[in-house]
């Protein structure tokens, strides 16, 4: 194997436009990214607590998926700044 086909296999959001799946624990984040896999979307699923300026990529779009807690709650989680 290449070192080039080592590199485009590893970062296929330079190739493709990337949607972003946050999740906060939701039971069906696995759905929302298979649904969009199914449309021929390039999708990654990464926790909520990334950083989005530490991403080498710039997403297309970005998807929250939400957990248990309501937003109201107390004691709901929040994105990284």
């Amino acid at each position: 194997m290449t070192a080039t086909a080592v590199t485009e296999a590893e970062a296929p959001h330079n190739k493709f436009d990337t949607i972003l799946v946050l999740d906060f624990g939701s039971q069906t984040s696995h759905l929302i990214l298979r649904r969009l896999r199914g449309l021929n979307v390039y999708a990654e699923m990464l926790p909520c607590t990334t950083k989005l300026a530490d991403l080498p990529f710039k997403p297309k779009g970005i998807i929250l998926s939400g957990g248990e807690v309501f937003v109201r709650d107390d004691g709901f989680q929040q994105t990284a700044e």
